[in-house]
């Protein structure tokens, strides 16, 4: 598998369909153009679409986090930095924030 497409993501909610989020990532073109991507939509017609799609968007930041936090868990004696363990809270909290 290749590479995935840069963080960060973004949830916008699209206007034709009531509970139907895209999750988006957008790039500055050469032409100064901001250029936007679709990652994915989430069109479930549930409660639960707008925090699955915050769930997709966070993806990048959640792999970051976990690749920061995985040395330190991963070898013996190994420490974890106190910023990485915040740093991935917050992203957490972000995530669950309704």
């Amino acid at each position: 598998m290749s590479g995935h497409a840069p963080g960060p993501w973004f949830v916008v909610e699209r206007c034709a369909m009531p509970l139907a989020y895209s999750v988006v990532h957008q790039v500055q073109t050469k032409g100064n153009f901001l250029a936007t991507h679709y990652i994915c939509h989430v069109t479930e017609m549930a409660k639960h679409a707008e925090a699955n799609a915050r769930l997709i968007a966070a993806a990048p930041d959640l792999l970051a986090a976990l690749e920061r936090l995985l040395p330190g868990l991963l070898t013996e004696g190994g420490k974890l930095d106190i910023q990485d363990i915040m740093a991935a809270d917050e992203l957490v909290r972000k995530v669950k924030d309704t």
